[in-house]
């Protein structure tokens, strides 16, 4: 895959994928632009209704699911923009992505992050006090200093605020203070000063799936760090998308480009999930729910969830849904006692 990696050369940004989400959603009216085939808010509301039906038991569709699952990469992908270069019919296979399907280039990317996620599932899955995974952790007065701004902002923010590490270990709860670990590394891992800020809004849209996840996984009995990462994985992935298109010197066209990420990011999501060594069942949930067709449940079932209860939120933020009905699809998704709209989007508490 061509790139150019030239400090000199000011780097291009993919074409642009969608309009900014107020105008794309402006009417009722379906999607004109031929490079798109997805649906208007109206029909994702119903979508959203017939997954999380909240009054009667709906016949599985997969029309809805796979609907969603478009609509989804297309929401989160809105901000990808790039110059107005011109994609020839022989670029139409173009390997833009050849790079990421190796297990060695990924490597490169994800570097020490995988022993990382190895020593946090380590400490979830062996009942270990706050104390003990901290010492297990080999916690840097770094990561320290990190997990502090972490844990008294939202989503993880409580009525008072914590003063210091010793602090958050005293006071927040297992899962929580694993998933404040797990958010300061992968901060640590993904982000830095020159980050671009469509990376640092990927993050966090991902923090707050990951939280819903976790927050899921207290009432269906479910690893709640397995749950908090994996509900991460979509945009953790997507900031190593943004990352490598930016340095592409033959980006596509719009339509083109929204199809090969719609195509490329399932198995991208769980290749990565091996490449971090997630435990089996968590790779057999990333296949249900990315790679399988069929109805979902379990972790899968999980990981869906939060992810539509992330847009539902996010669609109500852009105020495209209202609240009455974005309430009323929490409700449908068994969400209503975490009280999300206030955890998630209140920078005091």
């Amino acid at each position: 895959m061509a790139k150019n990696r030239n400090n000199k050369a000011v780097p291009t940004m993919i074409a642009e994928l969608l309009i900014k989400a107020r105008d794309l959603f402006a009417s009722e009216h379906a999607l004109q632009d031929p490079g798109y085939t997805h649906v208007n808010v109206s029909k994702i509301k119903t979508d959203l209704r017939l997954l999380h039906p909240q009054h009667y038991q709906a016949v599985y569709n997969p029309r809805c699911q796979h609907q969603m699952e478009a609509f989804f990469i297309d929401y989160f992908c809105k901000d990808f923009t790039a110059g107005n270069r011109i994609y020839t019919p022989e670029h139409h296979h173009y390997g833009l992505f050849q790079d990421l399907k190796s297990p060695t280039y990924r490597s490169t990317l994800t570097q020490h992050l995988p022993q990382a996620i190895s020593r946090l599932l380590h400490a979830s899955r062996h009942g270990l006090n706050n104390e003990e995974s901290s010492h297990n952790l080999l916690l840097s007065p770094y990561i320290k200093h990190e997990m502090l701004a972490i844990a008294n902002q939202a989503p993880f923010a409580q009525h008072t605020m914590f003063n210091d590490f010793s602090d958050i270990k005293a006071h927040m709860g297992h899962a929580e203070f694993l998933a404040v670990v797990c958010t300061a590394f992968l901060q640590q891992h993904c982000l830095s000063k020159n980050t671009h800020a469509v990376e640092k809004q990927l993050f966090q849209h991902g923090l707050r799936n990951a939280y819903i996840s976790l927050c899921l996984s207290h009432t269906q009995q479910q690893d709640g760090i397995c749950a908090f990462i994996s509900g991460f994985m979509h945009f953790i992935s997507l900031i190593y998308l943004h990352r490598e298109l930016q340095l592409n010197e033959m980006p596509p066209a719009k339509g083109r480009l929204l199809e090969e990420i719609t195509a490329f990011l399932p198995r991208f999501n769980y290749w990565l999930a091996k490449d971090w060594g997630l435990p089996e069942e968590v790779l057999k949930a990333l296949r249900e729910r990315f790679l399988d067709t069929g109805e979902l449940e379990g972790l899968s079932g999980l990981m869906q969830t939060a992810d539509h209860a992330n847009l539902a939120l996010m669609l109500h933020q852009e105020n495209l849904i209202p609240l009455k009905q974005t309430r009323q699809f929490l409700q449908s998704m068994v969400l209503t006692e975490f009280n999300l709209m206030q955890q998630l989007f209140t920078t005091q508490h």
